[in-house]
């Protein structure tokens, strides 16, 4: 019996891990289309996933963990900038993910 797919949905909610997987294929793919729609998306995962390590490690400085690295009371101002990159590249990147899932379904 074969596996049922996954929820387009769900996929798209946790597109910065189902985009990934995406690496793989453009090598079978070089002669069509699929490195043009698949590159901004795996840009935006990229650039998704260095925010968000980010936008962690400076939490950890405002709330004291990381107390070696202390930058007084404009970290959390830092952090407000980097959280609203995440939320917005989080957003660009369901977008972006949900858009090709519809144009072309696995």
């Amino acid at each position: 019996m074969a596996a049922q797919p996954v929820n387009k949905w769900v996929q798209s909610v946790f597109w910065f891990v189902s985009a990934l997987p995406s690496f793989g294929h453009i090598p079978k793919h070089s002669a069509d289309d699929y490195v043009g729609r698949t590159s901004p998306l795996l840009g935006t995962a990229f650039a998704f996933w260095i925010v968000l390590i980010g936008t962690i490690v400076l939490w950890l400085i405002a709330n004291g963990t990381l107390a070696q690295w202390y930058w007084g009371d404009s970290v959390g101002t830092v952090l407000n900038v980097a959280l609203v990159f995440t939320a917005v590249l989080y957003i660009a990147g369901f977008w972006q993910f949900f858009t090709r899932e519809e144009q072309y379904p696995n």
